[in-house]
């Protein structure tokens, strides 16, 4: 339990990472287009702009990676304990996950392109 409990707050400060990376992101894009508007003559602006949403994908898909594969190791050990139990005691992630939502959204999207 205690490898399940570190993941989940390591999912939970991840997360807050994500959500203050897209409001730092945001920030920055909105400043220097803004200077931009300004000052069009100078192309290093546009550069500066380039690099930033550059780091920003690459680093938000570089997080989304990471938690994608926390979650994955939260689903094992959930099952883990559930068979241990007998019953289903830790379904969280499983059930409500982002990688849950994920897996049955293509689930969902795949039998009705068989259709």
């Amino acid at each position: 339990m205690g490898e399940y409990s570190s993941l989940r707050a390591e999912i939970h400060h991840r997360i807050t990472l994500l959500l203050t990376l897209a409001g730092t992101g945001i920030t920055v894009a909105i400043a220097v287009t803004g200077a931009i508007v300004a000052h069009p003559q100078w192309v290093g602006l546009y550069a500066l702009l380039l690099v930033a949403i550059v780091l920003y994908v690459v680093f938000a898909i570089l997080m989304d990676f990471n938690i994608y594969h926390l979650t994955k190791r939260v689903r094992e050990l959930e099952a883990q304990v559930n068979l241990l139990a007998g019953e289903r005691l830790l379904k969280w992630e499983t059930d409500h996950g982002v990688g849950s939502l994920l897996k049955n959204f293509w689930k969902r999207y795949r039998s009705r392109c068989r259709l």
